[in-house]
């Protein structure tokens, strides 16, 4: 996994200059909320509402366009949790050692997602996924682990973000 020191604003700007060839997902980071909030927020956060017109991702560019970025290596499955050992990790006390693995079915050509019997959970969308149980993503599924959550973007949509004017 690369280091997550860029921005989604910095690895757009690399794809538009040619400096990055992008082939792989970007997981970006959208917050964590506070244990004083209640789970209502959070469910709010992940299950907010993406915009009907084709543009939604330049919403997401806006807003979210200096948050930390993860851009993950989809050639073998991506651990993802709060211990040293995982390729993602997230180092906030909600996230389980081993939380969740995200998963590229080359026959399918689908990204997957699957919670590893974590204590606090992991949403996709809003919806709690049961353990063990592997769930299709897309582009722009809000993904909470715990108390944080980040936001997944496929290749093409950071592709096609680098061509609009942001």
């Amino acid at each position: 996994m690369a280091a997550s020191s860029k921005t989604l604003l910095d690895i757009v700007e690399s794809v538009r200059n040619r400096e990055l060839s992008l082939s792989t997902p970007v997981l970006i980071d959208v917050g964590a909320k506070p244990e004083a909030n209640s789970d209502a927020s959070l469910t709010s956060l992940l299950t907010k509402t993406i915009s009907q017109h084709d543009g939604w991702f330049v919403d997401y560019a806006k807003e979210y366009n200096d948050n930390p970025c993860y851009v993950l290596d989809a050639a073998h499955t991506i651990t993802i949790g709060r211990s040293r050992s995982c390729d993602l990790r997230i180092a906030h006390k909600s996230v389980s050692s081993l939380h969740a693995r995200l998963r590229f079915d080359r026959a399918d050509l689908e990204y997957y997602l699957a919670d590893q019997g974590s204590r606090n959970g992991t949403y996709v969308s809003g919806e709690r996924i049961v353990p063990g149980v592997e769930l299709p993503l897309w582009s722009g599924a809000l993904l909470g682990f715990g108390r944080t959550a980040f936001l997944f973007l496929v290749s093409s949509t950071i592709r096609k973000l680098a061509t609009l004017a942001l």
